[in-house]
């Protein structure tokens, strides 16, 4: 079962990518498509690599992972649109 993903960034990111708040996953397809699923944790795994755990494993479906605006690499410059990660859990 699947209850993380990881996401790499192409610069080395400030602690806020660790807030909870920063990412948003929604479930897209099957019957609880809409529903956002909870996140437990995120956990930095080097300087650009953040791990992102839910409360619970994630259901054989489509989700789409968003990452909030604003958030700034270690020289201070922002991601520059909201970034959005389509991936499926067979």
């Amino acid at each position: 079962t699947t209850n993380t993903v990881d996401v790499r960034f192409t610069e080395p990111v400030k602690s806020t990518f660790l807030q909870k708040g920063s990412y948003t996953l929604t479930q897209t397809s099957g019957p609880g498509a809409g529903q956002v699923i909870s996140i437990d944790t995120v956990t930095r795994l080097d300087d650009s690599t953040v791990r992102v755990k839910f409360t619970s494993s994630l259901a054989a479906a489509s989700y789409r992972l968003d990452i909030v605006p604003g958030l700034t690499d270690l020289a201070g410059n922002p991601l520059a649109n909201p970034k959005s990660f389509v991936f499926t859990v067979v």
